[in-house]
């Protein structure tokens, strides 16, 4: 966290950058880990903002939040991360609804996979979790197969629009 502090007569601005990740997923998951993840993910923010939020409403101030893409979308074997992720958006909209009267702005920034010792950390190379990740983060498209003529017969063609656009 990065806290201005209000003495210096500037605006104040709280920005939440921290996390860690671990793998897990609903089998493995065990409780003493997803605690402490859940505590640096979530209960840290929560915590770092409440002690902020008197100064920031002061000083007409800004929380920036920095959850992941992980919060917005299920990844696999990552489900605790997603979870805290997940919470730590939530608290930036409801914070941002409750704040606003008080012309103190909450936002979020949700960047994707980027390669920190976050991911080396947690048992995998960057490469590794890229392809780990390959499979799921391209949504499929009615296109994908047009490429292959033998399937264009069976092809879904509900994508083109039915009325011409000018």
């Amino acid at each position: 966290m990065y806290c201005l502090p209000s003495d210096v007569g500037q605006t104040v601005r709280d920005v939440n950058c921290a996390g860690v990740l671990m793998y897990d997923t609903c089998e493995s998951i065990k409780i003493e880990d997803y605690d402490n993840l859940m505590n640096i993910n979530c209960r840290s923010v929560v915590y770092l903002c409440n002690l902020a939020i008197p100064h920031l409403i002061k000083t007409k101030g800004c929380i920036v939040n920095v959850p992941s893409v992980c919060g917005l979308r299920a990844f696999p074997q990552v489900m605790s991360y997603c979870m805290s992720k997940a919470a730590l958006d939530q608290y930036t909209r409801c914070a941002a609804l409750e704040l606003a009267p008080k012309q103190v702005r909450v936002n979020a920034v949700n960047p994707g996979v980027i390669e920190t010792v976050i991911l080396k950390r947690a048992g995998m190379s960057e490469g590794e979790y890229m392809l780990s990740l390959l499979s799921i983060a391209k949504p499929p498209m009615p296109w994908d197969d047009l490429g292959q003529w033998m399937k264009w017969p069976n092809a879904s063609v509900s994508w083109l629009p039915t009325t011409p656009r000018l």
